[in-house]
């Protein structure tokens, strides 16, 4: 068992792209539709190495490395992070799974169906299943390895936006979250040939879509920017925002998830949206998550412990040029100049 335990974290980074290679490769749903660019990358085997695996791979190392400086400011152990990202994929997919079989009980004959087994894979996945799951997760691996929630929450949050980034251009691969024509006309590209590289126009024409053959919005195209754009926000707050405390990153992540789904939701067909009593269920969510982000900023800050994000950093900062740093009440003092201190009021004496 030694051993093993001992290989695995050897080889944990590989163990955990090949678990979300196996997993995204169940997840692709080819259509029968002619694609300006191929979804598919190589086939090896007789098994097709797919971009949507790549995107989704792409974005979990990328927030990887991130979170992996991250712990260093908030002094999370490496294990720990490892731990819980390997889990937390397996808790993410089966959340997203869930989410979306419950509001499409009637594509759905047999548990076979839902586990992807004999049916094509896990074609079907909904993200604010994945996030709602991946939160709760959270709340019990921090109890279980006695890690601070909120700072937990720190280093998950930069990384629920990389990887919706990079997932978005395995939906662009797949020909999913297209929006309606741009101005009614199906036929108007003029506007995209303008503005947007020659690959991503040339895959927004879509064979057979729901308005006939033609020029689609890029929809993932503005949820991946507006996410993009919502990052740099977060990590602009975290540094220059001093009283930006542990856990604030949550709240804003919930606030801005919820306005950018419910603005780009507007832009889709009744087809692709989940929908209950002809009800979007992703728009309903989305005001649930504003909400629960704004009562969260406030919950917090009146029931929880207040820890500045800047102190943690500016103790990081003092622990690479090798000084010992005393946190006092907001504020960061260098050991050094302390017994400094101390030594000329004793002579003082």
């Amino acid at each position: 068992m030694k051993k093993i335990w001992e290989f695995v974290k050897k080889y944990r980074l590989w163990l955990i792209i090949g678990l979300v290679f196996i997993l995204t490769y169940t997840v692709l749903n080819l259509k029968s539709v002619d694609y300006t660019v191929s979804p598919v990358i190589f086939t090896i085997f007789g098994f097709d190495v797919v971009y949507y695996s790549l995107c989704i791979v792409l974005g979990i190392v990328l927030a990887l490395l991130f979170a992996l400086r991250e712990i260093k400011i908030l002094k999370i152990k490496e294990d720990d992070l490892y731990t819980g990202l390997f889990f937390g994929i397996i808790v993410g997919v089966i959340g997203a799974r869930l989410w979306y079989v419950l509001f499409n009980l009637k594509e759905f004959d047999s548990l076979a169906e839902v586990i992807g087994i004999g049916t094509g894979g896990l074609a079907g996945l909904a993200i604010q299943g994945a996030i709602i799951v991946v939160l709760i997760y959270a709340v019990f691996f921090c109890r279980w390895k006695k890690i601070n929630l909120n700072k937990c929450l720190d280093m998950l949050i930069p990384g629920l936006f990389i990887g919706q980034i990079c997932g978005r251009w395995g939906n662009f691969f797949n020909h999913e979250l297209y929006g309606r024509p741009f101005l009614g006309d199906i036929n108007n590209g003029q506007f995209y040939f303008k503005i947007l590289p020659k690959f991503i126009t040339d895959n927004m024409y879509i064979k057979n879509g729901y308005e006939g053959t033609g020029y689609y919005q890029p929809m993932f195209l503005y949820e991946l920017l507006l996410n993009l754009v919502g990052l740099i926000i977060l990590l602009t707050l975290r540094k220059k925002w001093k009283k930006f405390e542990h856990g604030d990153g949550l709240a804003f992540y919930l606030v801005w998830y919820g306005l950018v789904r419910c603005l780009t939701e507007s832009f889709r067909y009744s087809e692709e949206r989940l929908e209950i009593l002809n009800i979007p269920v992703s728009i309903v969510m989305s005001v649930i998550f504003i909400i629960l982000g704004v009562g969260y900023f406030f919950f917090k800050r009146k029931y929880m412990a207040r820890l500045l994000y800047c102190d943690s950093f500016a103790e990081y900062e003092l622990y690479k040029k090798g000084i010992e740093p005393v946190v006092g009440d907001n504020e960061v003092i260098e050991s050094n100049n302390t017994d400094n201190s101390t030594n000329k009021s004793s002579e003082d004496e």
